[in-house]
Formats: C-alpha cells, sequence, structure tokens
C-alpha cells in the first residue's frame, strides 16, 4: 500500500489551559473542549505517599484513598453515592499518588451540577467508614498475599532483581579483577562461571 491510499490527518492543534487563580490562592486549570457533552474534573492536594515518613505508616495513603471514596459523605454513604453515579453514568473517585492526594469525577454536561456538588461534599465533609476502612485493610491484605500469582508480574520481578544483581557485581570494580573479561561473555549468556 502507498501512503496515498491512507486519508490525511487534521492538524492537531492542542488549546493550552486557561489558568485562573482564585482569590483565595486556588488555582484552576480550564481546558475546553465542546467536541462531546461531557465535563470531567480534578481537586489535587499536595501531599502523597512520600510524606509517610515512618515504616509503620507504609501504605496509610492507599487505605485513606479507598475508605475516602466508598465511605461516602456525611449526606451520602458510599454504597448510596455508587447507586446515584451508575444511574447516571458518572464517576468520582479519590485515590494518592507520590505527591498529590486527589478527587477527580466525571459525567455527561447534563448531570454536572450534580455530579460536581457531590465530589465536593466528599472533598470537604467526608465519613470515614470504619466498615469501609476494614474492608480496604482485607483488600489490601489479599492483594500481598496474592502478588506471587501473577506469572508475568513475578516474572518482571524476577528479571528486574536478576538484573540489579548483576549490575551491582560490574559496578564493583573490584570484581573487574577478580572477574576475567574472556569470561564476561559467558556469564552475560547466563551459564555458570567457575
Amino acid at each position: 500500500m502507498g501512503e496515498d491510499s491512507y486519508p490525511k490527518l487534521h492538524d492537531f492543534k492542542p488549546q493550552q489551559p486557561k489558568r485562573i487563580e482564585l482569590k483565595n490562592g486556588i488555582v484552576v486549570f480550564l481546558q475546553e473542549d465542546h467536541e462531546l457533552p461531557f465535563i470531567s474534573g480534578s481537586v489535587m492536594i499536595p501531599g502523597g505517599s512520600r510524606d509517610e515518613t515512618e515504616p509503620a505508616k507504609t501504605g496509610l495513603l492507599d487505605l485513606y484513598g479507598a475508605a475516602w471514596r466508598t465511605s461516602g459523605t456525611e449526606k451520602m454513604d458510599g454504597d448510596a453515592m455508587d447507586d446515584f453515579l451508575e444511574a447516571r453514568a458518572a464517576h468520582i473517585e479519590t485515590g494518592g499518588d507520590v505527591d498529590s492526594t486527589a478527587v477527580s469525577w466525571d459525567s455527561l454536561k447534563g448531570d454536572s451540577d450534580q455530579v460536581f456538588a457531590l465530589a465536593m461534599d466528599l472533598l470537604f465533609h467526608p465519613k470515614f467508614s470504619e466498615e469501609k476502612l476494614q474492608l480496604a485493610k482485607e483488600q489490601m491484605a489479599t492483594g500481598i498475599v496474592r502478588r506471587n500469582d501473577d506469572e508475568g508480574r513475578l516474572r518482571n520481578v524476577s528479571r528486574r532483581s536478576w538484573c540489579m544483581e548483576r549490575t551491582a557485581l560490574i559496578r564493583d570494580s573490584r570484581s573487574w579483577l577478580r572477574f576475567p573479561r574472556s569470561r564476561w561473555r559467558t556469564w552475560r549468556l547466563g551459564t555458570t562461571v567457575r
């Protein structure tokens, strides 16, 4: 097939988002796209898992993110929120990353006011249910127990650890003296070097 058989692609002209700073110092980035009647947004809060400085608190952000959304708000519990959002084909999600915590939402334009109000209610008036926190802990524990069930993940972890061990050996300058170059090729191919 020649190049002429494919239609020419439209020019890609991305719009730069508008930066709006509110009186209270909050910065809003607005990116309008009127192609579909769909509205999405997110609130990013500084602070994430890198701030879990104590070893005993590792994973706390993941539990917090899961229980935050599933517990719901003071006005609407998590199960009612699920039903409300499902009936409108909308989503509200919470979670954290290395450097931030976020609430994000998306909905059709006609439901955007209701979904936005619910997302803000979740942001300002969360209800952390002990039941949902316990469920998140159980799910996390199950994930830890089953992490070796995924052969692809296990293969990648094994490959990474193997490479890291070999890289450490090569970087050790004294290893070059003990490991003749004539045997280096044999070692790289994975055979035993004696």
